[in-house]
C-alpha cells in the first residue's frame, strides 16, 4: 500500500507569509488532509460522528506530539553575546598585554564584573557568601592566573579563562 505522506505536497502549494510562515488556513487544511489520507492508509472507517471526532482528536493529539518533538529536537541554546575589552580571546588579550602592560588592570576590572554577573545570576543559595577578592587569593593572584590560563589556552575566549577563575574561586572558597 502506498503512503498517503508522499502523495501531499503541502510544503510547495502552501501560501506563506513574507518570512516564509504557512498561513493558518493551509495549515487547517494541511491538517484535514493529513487526516483523511491517514485513516485511509491505516484502513480506518469511522462508523458514527462520535468515532470520527475521536479518531480526529488521535490524530490531533500525535500531531501535536510529533509537533513538539520535533520542534525540540531543532532547538538550539541561545548563546549570550558578551561584550566590553574582554569579549576578545586570550591571543588578544595577551597580544594587549605584550603591547600595554598597564591593560592588565583593564581586564582585571572586567573579570570581577564578569564574575559579579556570574554571582547575581545563580540561583538563591548557590555561591552564597562567595568572596571574588578573598585575602588569601588576591588580585595579583587573580591577575596571575589569567595570564597563565591565557598562555595556555590561546584560541580560547578571555571570557573562559574568567570562569576557570571563578571555578577556582569557588574551590578556594571551599575549604
Amino acid at each position: 500500500m502506498k503512503s498517503p505522506f508522499g502523495q501531499l505536497d503541502i510544503a510547495n502549494s502552501a501560501p506563506s507569509d513574507r518570512n516564509g510562515r504557512l498561513c493558518a488556513e493551509h495549515c487547517a487544511i494541511a491538517f484535514v488532509k493529513g487526516f483523511v489520507a491517514l485513516t485511509k492508509y491505516a484502513g480506518i472507517r469511522p462508523c458514527s460522528r462520535t468515532q470520527t471526532r475521536h479518531a480526529c482528536r488521535r490524530y490531533l493529539l500525535a500531531l501535536l506530539c510529533f509537533s513538539f518533538l520535533s520542534a525540540a529536537s531543532q532547538a538550539k541554546p541561545e548563546i549570550a553575546r558578551i561584550v566590553g575589552l574582554g569579549a576578545g580571546t586570550c591571543r588578544q588579550f595577551n597580544s594587549d598585554v605584550r603591547k600595554d602592560p598597564a591593560v592588565q588592570a583593564d581586564y582585571l576590572a572586567w573579570a570581577q564584573g564578569f564574575m559579579s554577573g556570574i554571582l547575581l545570576s545563580r540561583p538563591r543559595g548557590v555561591d552564597q557568601g562567595l568572596d571574588l577578592n578573598p585575602p588569601h587569593f588576591s588580585l595579583l593572584k587573580q591577575l596571575e592566573f589569567l595570564r597563565s590560563y591565557c598562555a595556555e589556552n590561546e584560541s580560547r575566549d578571555f571570557g573562559d579563562s574568567v570562569e576557570a577563575l571563578y571555578k577556582r574561586l569557588r574551590k578556594e572558597g571551599a575549604t
